[in-house]
């Protein structure tokens, strides 16, 4: 069930960038892992199956954010972004 729920969660940004691409406005996802304000929070098992070996702050998952909505990410439509520490690398 988990990779049919990812698929149809980041479903909409490509399938919609036809559309409305042509008229200046850029669709993307980003797909965070776990997230937590205070990431030591988040127990050592779920931490252990991350490689990064950490969970994600709030701040971290902003950045991306900040980042698709910036002037520098002006060419990127339709793209799903994992901020997620490498979690979904096999999905």
């Amino acid at each position: 069930m988990r990779k049919e729920l990812i698929a149809w969660s980041a479903w909409p940004s490509p399938v919609y960038t036809d559309e409305y691409g042509p008229k200046g406005i850029r669709m993307n996802n980003v797909l965070p892992g776990f997230t937590k304000e205070d990431p030591s929070t988040v127990p050592e098992a779920w931490v252990q199956k991350i490689p990064l070996r950490r969970a994600a702050s709030t701040t971290e998952i902003a950045k991306a954010v900040r980042f698709l909505a910036s002037d520098e990410s002006s060419y990127m439509t339709g793209q799903n972004v994992r901020v997620d520490g490498g979690f979904a690398r096999g999905l």
